[in-house]
């Protein structure tokens, strides 16, 4: 369980809102958060109930795509539609192959990055942290700097 959401989450923050739709955010805006989310980001701290949990997932970003990659398994390319003029901003996870979504919120504050996941099921959380049998993950993330 821990291991599908950390793939759901880690998942990439992109996909661009479909213009049209209700609420969809002005694609300018959205273009330039995705600029800033571009790169390599590294987990640094991962929560589930409360509790640390290891990771070690690296998240590349691109586009509307995120490659998520973890020591001894496979990678795993998702999507995420963002919605940065939400308080706090929304990002939703979907894992192509699956069909899951995942509903979060993020921050994003220069080379950090703090999302915080739950199912659809079980609706967006409101808050960066998680709690017991909530189902929540957190996961803060660092960019990878260019060598």
């Amino acid at each position: 369980m821990i291991r599908c959401l950390l793939i759901a989450s880690v998942v990439c923050l992109f996909a661009v809102a479909t213009p049209g739709h209700e609420g969809a955010e002005p694609e300018k805006v959205v273009a330039a958060e995705l600029k800033m989310l571009e790169g390599e980001w590294r987990i640094v701290t991962a929560e589930t109930g409360g509790q640390p949990v290891e990771s070690k997932t690296v998240a590349k970003f691109a586009g509307a795509k995120c490659t998520l990659t973890d020591p001894g398994f496979p990678a795993v390319v998702n999507t995420v539609a963002i919605r940065p003029s939400k308080d706090p901003m929304w990002m939703d996870i979907t894992n192509p192959v699956t069909k899951q979504t995942f509903l979060g919120i993020y921050k994003l504050d220069g080379d950090s990055l703090i999302a915080t996941f739950q199912s659809e099921k079980a609706g967006r959380p409101t808050q960066f942290k998680t709690k017991k049998e909530s189902g929540a993950v957190m996961y803060t993330y660092e960019r990878i700097k260019a060598k």
